[in-house]
């Protein structure tokens, strides 16, 4: 272990990506900070995943932006000038070294910019001369949690798995108390019929059996995901009752408010996507809908209950099976059915 680095007291995670990475990078975080209590964690992270971190309990201060090189979900490409104010906003900092979980090259010289002293990474696209410390390549058969612990060796010593970890900060609550009282119960359903692909969503056909049997089950069902998706399922299921409640039509519609939704559920069920790694992080029971999915590089970590349904095209899917896997959940164990 690198003496310099293991003494860094402080530390900024770079990861410019979706909800999935960042959740994942919130691991690291809280990896270092056990390390070290004493030592300060910054991250920088899309502009739009900005409200994840305030769900991460051992990050410090948070920069946000969105990069101008590339768009993100529902989102413009970022501006070269907001993205200048960041980087001189991170340079105030003075950190004392970067851990970049990003492998794109144009991350990595992002970082550079910043006058960071050390910064450690993953050398692949062209990613290595703007990196002081280099990792050999990402493997990308293994799981990403598993892979990105790599980051941490030259910073401390890691005897465990790492589980990512998310907490509904103090001053949400009040609001998250708002958003249970839109519901006419307490046992709560969370659904995200989206995906990053249309390819690998189930069909609307599907969710609207699934929302029916867990009516029938006792949930009342709350939809989460953005209006122009939502808009696409919401006639076809049927969802205009009082047991069913809809994020964009609850104050914002916001990604608080769906984290905030998911940390009330009492089941969880999404495909492969920023979601359903939000809820596992946030302990709760869920199933996963990899159909297909990046399996296992994309295992959700979490520990409540994870079940995953994994099939070669979202026709595969079936309604009734997942639903007997819903009645099963209370079980801590991950299991591909």
């Amino acid at each position: 272990m690198s003496r310099a680095l293991s003494q860094a007291s402080n530390v900024l995670i770079v990861c410019l990506d979706n909800i999935g990475d960042l959740i994942w990078a919130g691991a690291l975080a809280t990896h270092l900070k056990e390390a070290d209590s004493t030592r300060s964690v910054g991250l920088w992270c899309k502009q739009y995943t900005a409200e994840v971190a305030a769900f991460m309990p051992n990050v410090d201060r948070v920069h946000a932006c969105d990069p101008f090189w590339e768009s993100s979900p529902g989102r413009p490409d970022g501006t070269f000038s907001q993205f200048k104010q960041v980087v001189s906003e991170i340079r105030t900092v003075s950190y004392d070294a970067a851990m970049v979980v990003n492998t794109r090259w144009k991350v990595c010289a992002a970082v550079r910019w910043t006058g960071i002293p050390e910064r450690v990474g993953f050398s692949q696209r062209l990613s290595g001369p703007w990196l002081t410390r280099q990792l050999t390549p990402e493997d990308r058969s293994r799981e990403v949690l598993d892979e990105w612990t790599r980051l941490l060796g030259p910073f401390c010593t890691v005897e465990k798995r790492l589980f990512s970890s998310l907490r509904v900060p103090k001053t949400l609550e009040a609001r998250q108390r708002e958003i249970e009282s839109a519901f006419t119960g307490t046992r709560i359903a969370v659904l995200h019929p989206s995906a990053g692909s249309a390819q690998r969503c189930a069909p609307v056909s599907f969710w609207r059996k699934l929302a029916a049997g867990l009516e029938d089950a006792g949930f009342h069902i709350g939809w989460i995901g953005r209006s122009d998706e939502l808009d696409k399922i919401r006639d076809a299921v049927g969802g205009s009752g009082e047991r069913h409640q809809w994020v964009d039509r609850l104050g914002s519609g916001s990604l608080t408010d769906s984290l905030l939704m998911t940390a009330s559920a009492a089941l969880f069920v999404g495909h492969d996507s920023g979601p359903l790694h939000a809820a596992a992080a946030l302990e709760i029971p869920c199933i996963g809908l990899y159909l297909p999915g990046d399996w296992p590089r994309a295992r959700a970590t979490g520990n409540a209950g994870i079940r995953v349904f994994r099939r070669n095209s979202p026709q595969d899917i079936d309604a009734a099976e997942v639903l007997a896997g819903a009645r099963k959940i209370t079980l801590a164990q991950e299991s591909p059915a």
